[in-house]
């Protein structure tokens, strides 16, 4: 991520795909159970949460990494000028 180009970025499913997979098993869940009060949004905290977490720090990398990735482009644009 820090040493790649300027335009790389991971993919939506290598990022998002906790959050897809404790979504997906939250839904089903909730309706197969129809769970309700706080056992409901205990649950869901527990599946959608871990992804969540893992969404922003990827997402916090990506944009930490943009400074250095945005000079490197910028100095290979300029050699090839």
């Amino acid at each position: 991520m820090y040493n790649g180009g300027l335009y790389d970025a991971p993919d939506k499913l290598d990022t998002l795909w906790p959050l897809i997979l404790g979504g997906s098993l939250f839904a089903a869940l909730d309706l197969g159970l129809h769970l309700q009060g706080a056992v409901r949004w205990t649950i869901l905290a527990l599946l959608v949460g871990p992804g969540m977490m893992w969404a922003g720090l990827l997402l916090f990398h990506e944009f930490r990494s943009l400074p250095g990735r945005y000079r490197r482009h910028k100095a290979l644009s300029d050699r090839r000028e």
